[in-house]
């Protein structure tokens, strides 16, 4: 049997030999290089290309959340039409209820 303290001891000596992985994970280390190639570029740019690019990034901002407006309006408007129609419907079988005359032909 071995001791706990010979375990102790494996465990320290592991501890001290393993190498450490003192890197980020892949895809944080990818989204970094990008964004310091991106601020790079961005940097290089002369004052008007700085501003142009400012521009087209809102007006690509803009236009996105212009999009996900109308697609929320969209929502909003099929469901209350939805709620029209399933309210003229149970007013429709309401009045088909038990107090109109049974369609029989005698």
């Amino acid at each position: 049997m071995t001791s706990p303290d010979f375990k102790t001891q494996q465990r320290q000596v592991n501890a001290k030999t393993e190498p450490k992985s003192t890197m980020p994970p892949m895809g944080n280390l990818q989204f970094q290089l990008i964004l310091n190639q991106g601020q790079q570029w961005f940097e290089a740019l002369p004052p008007l290309g700085k501003l142009f690019m400012i521009l087209l990034g809102a007006f690509v901002v803009l236009s996105l959340l212009n999009t996900v407006l109308k697609l929320l309006t969209s929502l909003v408007v099929v469901g209350v039409l939805a709620i029209a129609v399933y309210a003229g419907y149970q007013m429709i079988k309401a009045a088909d209820g038990p107090g109109s005359p049974p369609d029989r032909l005698s």
